[in-house]
């Protein structure tokens, strides 16, 4: 479907995301943490150690407010990361700026 300019695909598990980001090759993913058949952490882990996909900017989303899950997701190179209670315009305004879409107001 189409939102706000963007061309959106929708995973619901971490497999079919990552078939999804190898067929699709998207400008920016947004990254739930809790998938409910691989970790986030370890799915973002795995598509960056593929070179196609070690600038691809990542917002991640997640229930845990501090721990290592934010923790490891900052080190993998995250764009941003939103607590689950994130506001739609936010989530559209980080996509934007993760691929270098000015913010218009």
């Amino acid at each position: 479907f189409h939102a706000d300019g963007f061309s959106v695909r929708i995973a619901n598990s971490g497999k079919q995301g990552l078939m999804a980001v190898h067929d699709f090759r998207p400008d920016v993913v947004l990254l739930d943490l809790n998938m409910p058949d691989v970790n986030g952490v370890q799915w973002l882990d795995d598509i960056r150690k593929d070179p196609r996909f070690v600038q691809l900017p990542v917002v991640v989303f997640t229930a845990a407010t501090v721990g290592w899950q934010v923790w490891a997701a900052n080190n993998l190179d995250v764009s941003i990361v939103f607590k689950n209670d994130a506001i739609p315009y936010d989530v559209v305004r980080a996509a934007n700026a993760a691929i270098g879409i000015p913010t218009q107001h």
